[in-house]
């Protein structure tokens, strides 16, 4: 930590003095009162018939939202030049960018298209699928709902469920349900909850739960908790849950933290909860304040990610979180502590730990600093990072590092990681985490350099990250350079990464190859690869297989390929261990085929065994076989 504490000094160039807000949130201990007694009773059952088609938002006479996003004051229709303009002409001014029509026309053609939504609301709805724009949509929807009855809304939930539109577009209808005047709202919350019966990818279920809340009102946390522990929904319940934080309060923090007494919650639930909590309290004190008493089934690692994920919406104070870095907490805990001081704090909370390492250089663990380092994602602090890499064993610390040169400095960062990995400092196992980032930001050119790093590192996973690394960023022609690896290269764990990479990204077009170099090959995970890649061409590779199989004469090869196909989920494992059982020259192969099938113990491997045992005339083989046929009996009991 020396080198390190003397590169942080250079960074941290004076601390930041700052007034942070502090003072523990009181209530958090267990006997706090309940949600649902500090909110009371859930709201009544509902009217949901429709107003007349007519009826006007009367909150908010004459004034409505723009397509500018501004309130403007509804022109007398008589005075709208675009009033009788097609709805065609209406949309394409609508659609269009700020740079191909004026606000004031845009305006118009808002009120316009409105104007004919409440005078043909069903008419209306099948405009719906033109409308590109998602404020344009939002108002469409909304009128919709206000003006078209029991059918407007049924339009408009029709668009939601309609799973070939735009994603951000269906979640604008979405939002479009909640804000509804008052005689409308119950309608519109009826609506939200015959739309989650449905199945929706994670992002609209996210929008359904908030949508919720906003259409419940005062009610909001109130109800949601009763849906999260509902049944009668299609939701993740954590997202449920999450979505408590954005409309509860510093009064509904307590009780959100008694559910944890609850022992019918997952973690990832547990997990909601706590940053539910954290963002409904609006300060890090009370998630901070657990660390010094675990709730029961929940980590100090749980309490400590929670904090960093909330921390933007926290006020935090960054001395209190410093002094936890101290303490004797996992370090995993302390990665995510350093991570939500700085989201919270900025450079002002990053200032300080500098300052604090400066200092105190063993105060403060490496992956503390490294996942704090990252969080910042600042150029002047890419020094620091790729120094801190070489101390940091977590992984996924090392993937927010990598992340974070990147983020911070751009190709500069790409290139620094690449001369990091040619430096062979980082430990084996290390490198696997920088490949993500490597892969994400790279480019076409970078590939070369990483196609010349694989022979030289000593390190076979980070030889097969590093690979498929490479082949993403080198595009068509990534798998022609993998191909040539598997022919040529030295080392037996650059050979099993090509074949391994070929296999899911085109082993059919390089199946030549493929078997040669099968024919070649010594190495047993080459061999457990190649076989696997091979299998994974089709038909032709299955052939492909079953001939080499029968020709063979290497008997450990062979089985390398009955472990690599035993299991292979797509691959009927079991006919080719029926060739192999009944039909090899070796009886090591044919013993080895029958462990295999007892640990399937399926009605195909049991019939197969019993034939094998009562034709099998070494006695020795026998022997084994009948042992494998009784082992498999045993597993079906």
């Amino acid at each position: 930590m020396t080198k390190l504490a003397g590169l942080v000094s250079l960074v941290a160039a004076g601390c930041l003095a700052a007034g942070f807000y502090a003072g523990y949130f009181a209530g958090v201990a267990k006997g706090t009162r309940s949600i649902e007694s500090a909110r009371g009773a859930p709201p009544p059952a509902e009217d949901v018939s429709s107003p007349e088609p007519g009826a006007r938002d009367a909150s908010r006479p004459g004034a409505r939202r723009t397509a500018s996003g501004k309130d403007f004051e509804s022109p007398q229709e008589e005075e709208n030049p675009l009033r009788n303009e097609p709805t065609e002409t209406l949309l394409a001014i609508l659609n269009a960018s700020p740079r191909e029509a004026n606000e004031r026309d845009r305006d118009l053609a808002m009120h316009a298209l409105l104007a004919r939504v409440r005078e043909d609301p069903l008419g209306a709805a099948a405009l719906l699928p033109s409308i590109t724009r998602g404020g344009i949509l939002h108002a469409v929807c909304r009128e919709l709902a206000v003006h078209g009855g029991e059918e407007g809304i049924l339009a408009v939930t029709s668009f939601i469920t309609n799973t070939t539109g735009d994603i951000e577009r269906r979640m604008e209808a979405i939002h479009a349900l909640a804000g509804l005047p008052e005689d409308r709202a119950p309608a519109g919350r009826s609506a939200l909850l015959g739309l989650m019966q449905e199945s929706f990818p994670e992002e609209m279920q996210h929008t359904l739960c908030s949508a919720y809340g906003e259409a419940c009102g005062d009610r909001a946390v109130t109800s949601l908790l009763e849906l999260a522990r509902g049944t009668d929904h299609a939701l993740r319940s954590e997202i449920v849950l999450d979505a408590l934080g954005r409309f509860g309060t510093a009064a509904d923090a307590p009780g959100l933290l008694t559910l944890l007494e609850e022992g019918t919650w997952t973690s990832q639930e547990r997990a909601a909860i706590l940053r539910s909590a954290g963002r409904a309290s609006g300060s890090g004190d009370v998630l901070l304040g657990l660390l010094s008493a675990l709730p029961q089934g929940v980590s100090a690692e749980a309490v400590a990610r929670a904090f960093a994920e909330a921390a933007p919406s926290l006020k935090v104070d960054a001395e209190a979180v410093l002094n936890l870095l101290g303490r004797e907490l996992p370090a995993n805990a302390k990665a995510e502590l350093a991570r939500g001081l700085v989201r919270a704090s900025g450079d002002d909370g990053m200032q300080l730990l500098l300052e604090r390492v400066r200092n105190d250089p063993s105060s403060v663990d490496p992956e503390a600093l490294g996942a704090a380092l990252a969080a910042a994602q600042r150029k002047d602090l890419v020094p620091a990072m790729l120094e801190t890499m070489g101390s940091v064993k977590n992984f996924e610390t090392l993937h927010q590092l990598a992340r974070g040169i990147v983020a911070a400095s751009g190709h500069e960062g790409v290139e620094a990681l690449i001369g990091l990995i040619e430096s062979g400092t980082l430990a084996e196992g290390r490198l696997h985490p920088l490949c993500g980032a490597l892969a994400e930001a790279g480019t076409a050119e970078d590939a070369a350099s990483l196609f010349g790093l694989i022979e030289k590192i000593r390190d076979p996973e980070g030889a097969r990250a590093l690979m498929k690394a490479a082949v993403n960023l080198a595009g068509e022609g990534g798998n022609a350079q993998c191909a040539t690896l598997l022919g040529r290269a030295d080392d037996g764990d650059v050979r099993a990464a090509a074949a391994d990479v070929l296999g899911h990204r085109g082993a059919a077009a390089y199946l030549p190859n493929l078997v040669d170099a099968l024919a070649q090959e010594e190495f047993g995970r080459a061999q457990w690869h190649i076989t696997r890649a091979i299998a994974m061409a089709g038909e032709d590779g299955v052939q492909q297989l079953d001939e080499f199989f029968a020709r063979d004469a290497n008997e450990p090869r062979k089985h390398e390929m009955l472990n690599a196909l035993a299991y292979m989920e797509g691959f009927d494992s079991t006919r080719f261990l029926a060739e192999a059982l009944l039909s090899d020259r070796s009886g090591g192969i044919r013993s080895h085929a029958a462990e295999i099938l007892a640990k399937k113990a399926d009605d195909a491997a049991l019939a197969l065994l019993a034939q094998a045992a009562g034709r099998e005339g070494d006695a020795e083989v026998r022997a084994a076989i009948n042992a494998a046929l009784d082992a498999a009996k045993k597993r079906r009991e």
